[in-house]
């Protein structure tokens, strides 16, 4: 039963390094910039949440897509703005950047839960 334990945590830490390493490190550093331009106010500089929830565990953005448009159109009834003046390639770069949070920080946070 712990060997069990054990190996399911391997999978998942395996599973989130896998997520970093996919992403290209110039991208995530971007994304990173980007994040902390624009994100970082509400949701704290890694992430954690502050006056938006934490973006360790995503829990309205189940894929890329979503996570785009979350980003893009915001969610105005929970208080998240819409960004409309990111370029493909720097919205592609805050996916990446904000999928390595839940990767790296591995639980959830504070926040009061407006914009998730």
């Amino acid at each position: 039963m712990l060997l069990r334990r054990w190996a399911a945590g391997l999978t998942l830490m395996t599973a989130g390094a896998m997520v970093l390493s996919a992403q290209n490190t110039g991208d995530l550093a971007k994304g990173r910039q980007l994040f902390l331009g624009m994100c970082s106010r509400c949701h704290g500089a890694s992430g954690g949440g502050g006056e938006g929830p934490s973006l360790t565990r995503l829990t309205r953005a189940h894929n890329d897509e979503e996570l785009r448009a979350v980003i893009r159109d915001g969610i105005p009834d929970r208080g998240m703005p819409r960004i409309r003046r990111f370029t493909d390639a720097e919205l592609r770069q805050m996916v990446g950047f904000v999928h390595s949070l839940g990767a790296t920080a591995g639980g959830a946070g504070t926040g009061n839960g407006n914009v998730r």
